[in-house]
């Protein structure tokens, strides 16, 4: 897929009068997972990548099953939300070496695209224009500290593919049919 499709694309999923099945489209998610698996890739490649610092705090993204099914849709989206929020102070607050933070700013990018998408689904779901404003802390209540910045690339990727996926194929049975 070129460019100009891929940008087409996130164009209609941001567009206002987005349709719930549109958000539910599971290629997204495969989108923005190749898309963060080159800049994981770059970043690796970079010679200067000393320890960081100061620790950052990254979500604890892990999926326990029994307790994600006992989850709302709301309560699903509002802690990938959280999780995104986290992952976006983190990707904000690092000093690294240039070579990784220009691949941190583009996943900064991302990962805001992706919360706007969740915004959108729980904006469908509870039919409010309102965006849901997160206060709690997710239901596993864990965070890891760490000073390696390619650890935001990671906890990423295993929230798109755990947590996000789980939560857009829930919608596709509910919302997105």
């Amino acid at each position: 897929m070129d460019m100009n499709r891929i940008c087409l694309l996130i164009i209609i999923m941001l567009s206002p009068e987005m349709n719930p099945m549109k958000i539910c489209d599971l290629r997204l998610i495969n989108l923005y997972m190749n898309r963060v698996r080159v800049l994981e890739r770059k970043s690796a490649q970079c010679t200067d990548r000393p320890p960081l610092l100061a620790p950052i705090i990254v979500p604890n993204v892990e999926v326990r099953l029994s307790d994600w099914q006992n989850m709302t849709e709301l309560q699903q989206g509002n802690e990938i939300l959280l999780h995104l929020k986290l992952l976006l102070n983190a990707t904000e607050n690092v000093k690294t070496p240039e070579c990784i933070s220009l691949q941190l700013i583009k996943i900064t990018h991302y990962i805001k695209e992706t919360s706007g998408l969740i915004n959108k689904a729980l904006e469908s779901i509870s039919n409010s224009s309102i965006p849901v404003e997160i206060s709690v802390l997710p239901s596993d209540g864990r965070h890891i500290s760490t000073s390696d910045s390619t650890e935001i690339f990671n906890r990423f990727l295993k929230l798109l593919h755990g947590k996000m996926t789980l939560f857009l194929h829930r919608l596709r049975e509910g919302p997105c049919r």
